[in-house]
């Protein structure tokens, strides 16, 4: 089966899931939790974030104010389908779950983030406001995977386009300015042996946010790609617990 960066829809009931990918990445490595919240009966959906899918150099053209904006639009349309809906977000979509929820809170139930992209572990990464001037990518690093099988069912840039990863820090900035405008139930979810972004992200989202319902759960024997790596079903089964508590809330 050919992987694509394609969005896709997951029909279903009343209660709604949206389900943001991360930097660089694209829908696919949310495919295996977003499948098993679809077999709980709920409405799944999995855009497409802008300048992904496509080139690096689109990506590069790109601005963090045009993710925000794709997250809201995509919002609004679950919205016109469901009567409760939650956001969940990987990585850079962990951050855009934590914007949105900041700034429309009330529209939703709860939020699930996984390993939120606060503290990046990459120590040239203080450079990129520099040195996209002059490189329009990099060579990513080692994956962290644990199941290696996985890559296979991922579909990402091979490359990290600078000028985007520079919109990326100064998305963390704001969401990191914002966290403690949270107020709706949040799950945080982190690898400690994730090794692109530091466990103690998820610790500062739980300790920042001010919400009364918060939760936060630590894995091991995992990678960043909580959603795709060997530790997927324990995620996905943690997500469908908390949209379970906090459906009939709203």
């Amino acid at each position: 089966m050919k992987i694509t960066p394609d969005p896709f829809w997951l029909d279903g009931g009343d209660i709604g899931v949206l389900m943001i990918h991360g930097f660089t990445g694209s829908p696919s490595e949310l495919r295996p939790v977003a499948e098993t919240l679809h077999g709980q009966g709920w409405t799944i959906y999995a855009p497409l974030l802008p300048g992904h899918g496509t080139t690096p150099d689109e990506m590069n053209r790109t601005r963090y104010p045009e993710w925000q904006q794709a997250v809201d639009e995509a919002l609004d349309m679950l919205k016109m389908e469901c009567e409760t809906v939650f956001v969940a977000g990987q990585s850079m979509g962990g951050l855009l779950t934590l914007d949105v929820a900041a700034r429309r809170g009330g529209e939703l139930a709860g939020v699930i983030v996984y390993a939120p992209a606060l503290i990046s572990l990459d120590r040239l990464g203080f450079l990129v406001p520099v040195a996209k001037y002059f490189v329009k990518t990099t060579p990513k690093g080692p994956d962290d995977f644990v199941d290696k099988s996985a890559l296979a069912r991922l579909w990402s840039y091979e490359v990290n386009p600078l000028s985007a990863a520079h919109e990326l820090f100064r998305l963390t900035a704001l969401v990191r300015r914002n966290l403690s405008r949270i107020t709706l139930p949040v799950l945080a979810m982190h690898s400690y042996g994730d090794r692109m972004i530091d466990y103690r992200s998820s610790q500062i989202v739980h300790d920042e946010i001010a919400s009364a319902e918060k939760e936060l759960i630590f894995l091991e024997g995992c990678g960043h790609v909580l959603t795709l790596d060997v530790q997927w079903p324990a995620v996905a089964q943690h997500s469908v617990d908390f949209v379970q508590r906090h459906r009939a809330k709203t």
